[in-house]
């Protein structure tokens, strides 16, 4: 089964805060590791992202010292 994150419509247009990808990570992501299978990141309607956001939207789940 899929989770399926809508990412503009849960935080908006413009990702540009890593506090806020970190957030979202925290509660709609993590918590569903070993619920779902696949983790869909839709970006309809998104206009614009930095690295720092999505780093912290992605990265932290993966790095190494996580395991």
């Amino acid at each position: 089964m899929d989770h399926e994150l809508h990412l503009a419509k849960d935080i908006g247009t413009y990702l540009a805060e890593g506090s806020r990808a970190a957030e979202y990570r925290l509660r709609n992501v993590e918590p569903s590791f070993g619920v779902y299978e696949t983790f869909v990141f839709d970006f309809e309607g998104v206009r614009g992202m930095n690295s720092s956001f999505a780093n912290a939207l992605i990265v932290p789940p993966f790095h190494p010292a996580r395991h």
